[in-house]
Formats: structure tokens, sequence, C-alpha cells
């Protein structure tokens, strides 16, 4: 098994579509130009190869409809009760989840993001 850490997925490693994963952290919070943002960490074992992948959302968990953090968390935690307004990340290391990965254009080329993220399928 080959693992791509030491350089970011790009592209050409990996399509655009809905990945098995795992989650293994979060980081930050991050000062944005639209406010305070996380980092989400997931890895992908793809034909033998290994992928950390990365997708951000709002610092803020909030019981709305919309809070796609809340989101996240609930589908790697769906125990989560989104009434707390926050959730603690360390205890779900190595969960399975399914994970959907969109190109984001970079400067020099195209790298995948995480845009989605829903509950292993059982």
């Amino acid at each position: 098994m080959r693992f791509n850490i030491n350089h970011p997925a790009t592209m050409q490693d990996l399509e655009e579509t809905d990945y098995p994963a795992v989650f293994l952290r979060i980081e930050g919070p991050f000062e944005g130009r639209e406010g305070d943002y996380i980092k989400w960490i997931f890895r992908i074992h793809k034909e033998g190869e290994v992928f950390d992948v990365s997708g951000i959302t709002s610092a803020k968990f909030s019981t709305h409809p919309k809070c796609k953090s809340m989101q996240w968390a609930k589908a790697i935690d769906s125990s989560l009760d989104p009434s707390l307004g926050s959730w603690d990340s360390a205890h779900f290391r190595d969960v399975p989840c399914i994970i959907s990965i969109e190109a984001v254009v970079g400067n020099t080329t195209d790298f995948p993001s995480v845009t989605d993220v829903q509950p292993a399928i059982k």
C-alpha cells in the first residue's frame, strides 16, 4: 500500500464522485474572509493507495438545517445531540463515512475537496 501523504492529492489521483472514507480529525479554527472555518480531514483508500483529503465548513455548529458543520458531524456521530451546539471530534477518529469529492481549481492544478459527508453504508 502506498501512502501519498507527502504530496496533496490532485484530481489526477481521484475523480469527482463519492468514496468510502474514514474521518481523521478537524483542524482549526482558522480566520477567513467570511468568518472562522474548520478543516475536516478524511482518508480514502483507492487501488492500493491512500489519500488524505479535506473539506471546510464554518466553525459554528448550529441547529439550523443548512449548517454543514452539524450535518457532517451527525454523519460521523449519529448519536450527536444538535442542541448541544458543539461536538468533540477527538472520540471519532477512524469512523467510516461516505464523502463526496469535487474538483477545486488551484493555482497550478485542480485538487479534490470534500463537499458532503454521509453516514457509512451498513
